[in-house]
């Protein structure tokens, strides 16, 4: 049984108007992150999956590790696997975390999920969704690289059973 569970996760830039020094504006930049990976696994059996990924770095560029008029974009997904239900993105920076990286634009593969003992278990992660912008060869030849980031923390919840 598969199941995909969809997350909107925001980030929240806050940005000072020029003209109206104490009001704030507010953008929003959002994600769209679909597990396809099994709610319920067996223990001991080892498992992969993917995550179905849909940013705002999309409409910069669609190409990802290549460059494309000057636009280098990279996708990683940095996870670890807990019973623990709930890590802060801080604590998640700290620890030691697995890597997989983006085959395209809106895919992220992971590989080798394996429980074991029977529980709840959680998969915690971070999407990491950047792009490098070289100004001569886009629009504004002033010998600059702009570098854009875009990051946001997904969970997906597993349950573990004997056969």
């Amino acid at each position: 049984m598969t199941l995909s569970l969809l997350i909107m996760i925001s980030c929240t830039e806050k940005t000072t108007e020029k003209k109206t020094p104490n009001k704030k504006s507010e953008k929003q930049f959002s994600i769209e992150a679909i597990f396809e990976f099994p709610d319920t696994i067996y223990r001991n059996k080892t498992y992969k999956g993917k995550i179905k990924y849909s940013g705002i770095l999309d409409t910069l560029t669609t190409d990802i590790m290549h460059d494309k008029k000057g636009i280098h974009r990279y996708i990683s997904y940095y996870f670890i696997t807990s019973n623990n239900s709930n890590f802060s993105l801080k604590e998640l920076k700290r620890m030691k975390l697995d890597t997989s990286s983006a085959i395209n634009n809106h895919t992220i593969p992971f590989y080798d999920i394996k429980f074991p003992k029977i529980g709840t278990y959680y998969i915690h992660g971070i999407i990491n969704d950047h792009a490098l912008i070289d100004t001569n060869k886009v629009s504004n030849p002033n010998n600059k690289v702009r570098y854009i980031e875009n990051e946001a923390q997904v969970r997906f919840k597993i349950v573990v059973v004997d056969k």
